[in-house]
């Protein structure tokens, strides 16, 4: 908790909507949910909020903090991989500007090749896997770098050690 007050209590205070601010996934780890209700900082639902998915869209834009769990990290590259479902929409980690996710230290594997492995395993992949391995960069063709057109500025990880 200590770590959420750090990282986000000095925003939260500027962000104009506090019921809103925050979306989440329909179910995080526990110790994400636990988190947030002793902060008493409340968490919008994605599918819960809005039936309509331009609603939900329309919800996470809104947003100022979107939070997800991880389905495995990747020690080498540093990066988070999640796979989509109606539950867990894509939007609560691109959209708004930050993004926080929730790992546990057992689902990191050393490189991509092992998560593809234990992905085929489970038979027909989801619709979508996203690989986030920080803030989105783009540069035009004069290389000016912009920072978070393509998804969040800022993106956190807390590493639950189990």
């Amino acid at each position: 908790m200590k770590c959420l007050q750090e990282w986000f209590g000095a925003y939260r205070a500027t962000w104009p909507n506090k019921q809103q601010a925050i979306v989440a996934w329909d179910m995080l780890p526990t110790i994400a949910e636990f988190a947030f209700a002793a902060l008493e900082w409340p968490l919008v639902r994605y599918t819960q909020a809005a039936q309509n998915p331009r609603d939900r869209y329309s919800l996470a834009v809104q947003a100022e903090l979107g939070v997800t769990g991880a389905d495995w990290g990747i020690s080498l590259s540093g990066t988070i991989v999640t796979n989509s479902s109606p539950q867990r929409g894509r939007a609560v980690s691109l959209l708004p500007p930050r993004h926080l996710t929730f790992i546990e230290a057992s689902k990191i594997r050393n490189n991509l090749f092992e998560v593809l492995d234990e992905l085929t395993a489970f038979g027909a992949p989801p619709s979508a896997i996203e690989m986030i391995s920080g803030p989105s960069r783009t540069s035009d063709i004069e290389m000016d770098l912009s920072i978070g057109v393509h998804g969040p500025i800022e993106v956190y990880v807390v590493v639950i050690d189990t």
